[in-house]
């Protein structure tokens, strides 16, 4: 009877270690692989502060799957295609904290085109010290141009309207607008059941 025993512990503990083994690979590793989430909320923080209001992760993966071929971004780190991508946005918070901006700093107010300077400053200025690539959503050169409809639609953060070409998102409508692509290659991004639902 005590071997017995013994011999049905033994087989729960396996079963129970396999089923926690496979949980955690199918929720994208979680644990160190949930580090997305803690860059991505010190990214929001920080970038809301500059009035980017729209921080939108995903995975490399996830968009280049729905690109036009002009406008995949091809892996370029130690994660591949499952490196975290972070897209950055804006609806009407920006403009407050712009303004103030474009009145105080010369380099931003005396720029030829001070939105896009803003941008690149700010967006750089967050991620700094972390090893990325930055994408801009007014870059139309090959190998630079990003659809960022088709990201925001995949990552969650609106749907795009084939018809229009408008993003709508749940709550401001088409009034929003997509400034910045970040890739950080040494990043796992979410795992794919963690893939938010097209609005």
């Amino acid at each position: 009877p005590k071997a017995a025993v013994a011999g049905a512990v033994g087989v729960a503990v396996a079963i129970a270690w396999r089923l926690f083994i496979s949980r955690m690979r199918n929720a994208g590793g979680a644990g160190r692989n949930n580090a997305w989430k803690t860059v991505t909320a010190d990214a929001k923080e920080k970038l809301a502060a500059a009035g980017f209001d729209i921080v939108a992760p995903l995975k490399l993966r996830w968009y280049n799957e729905i690109a036009p071929d002009s406008a995949k971004i091809a892996p370029g780190g130690a994660m591949g295609e499952d490196a975290l991508v972070i897209l950055v946005g804006n609806s009407a918070a920006l403009w407050p904290v712009f303004c103030d901006a474009h009145n105080a700093r010369p380099e931003i107010g005396d720029a030829e085109n001070p939105v896009d300077t803003y941008v690149d400053i700010e967006v750089n200025r967050v991620f700094r010290g972390k090893m990325r690539r930055v994408f801009y959503a007014h870059e139309t050169k090959p190998g630079r141009l990003v659809a960022v409809q088709r990201m925001a639609h995949v990552a969650g953060v609106a749907h795009l309207d084939e018809r229009s070409h408008l993003s709508i998102h749940p709550t401001l409508g088409p009034w929003l607008a997509f400034r910045a692509v970040v890739v950080l290659d040494d990043a796992r991004g979410p795992g794919d059941r963690q893939k938010p639902r097209t609005p």
